[in-house]
């Protein structure tokens, strides 16, 4: 039993989370478009690079 626990501790443990951090994206989401009115689109404009992909911290905004 030990052994199976272990095996499976890491598809539990990136499950939560992967539940955490979709959690935490949509309720950033929601703030912005309270916040500034935005739709989906303007905030994916917002938060991703030229590239289209999504921006991390360290990487600079896109210039307006």
């Amino acid at each position: 039993m030990r052994g199976r626990a272990g095996y499976f501790e890491h598809a539990v443990v990136k499950r939560t989370f992967s539940k955490l951090d979709n959690s935490t994206f949509w309720r950033i989401a929601h703030m912005l478009w309270a916040r500034h009115g935005w739709n989906l689109g303007q905030l994916r404009r917002h938060l991703t690079a030229a590239s289209g992909r999504w921006r991390t911290d360290s990487a600079p905004a896109r210039p307006s």
